[in-house]
């Protein structure tokens, strides 16, 4: 029997992304031993179960925190390599230890 494929929330949605500003920011600010599903509904304004409606599970909710902090650098990284300076562009880059957090992809 064929496992039935779940309808899940689109990934461009303003939901979706609420969701995720929820989650980085209690990431940010309470630590990954505050995430859950509530938690992050709450932080969110919306309901726990419309949560599992855009992401399967907690973990790929959290992917998609760390997905979105990996476009930020690489935003960063291309606008490093475009420099007149790239080589001091990437080591400003490479030393900032704010950026390699969560937290400092989140000011970019």
């Amino acid at each position: 029997m064929m496992e039935q494929m779940r309808r899940m929330g689109p990934e461009n949605s303003e939901v979706r992304a609420r969701f995720i500003d929820a989650a980085e920011a209690t990431l940010c600010e309470e630590g990954y031993h505050a995430i859950s599903a509530r938690q992050i509904a709450a932080k969110a304004g919306l309901k726990t179960q419309l949560l599992y409606y855009y992401f399967k599970t907690m973990d790929d909710l959290l992917l998609a925190v760390v997905g979105r902090a990996n476009e930020k650098r690489q935003i960063r990284f291309d606008a490093a390599m475009a420099s007149p300076s790239p080589l001091r562009a990437l080591w400003e880059l490479n030393s900032d230890s704010l950026a390699a957090t969560i937290q400092g992809s989140a000011a970019w």
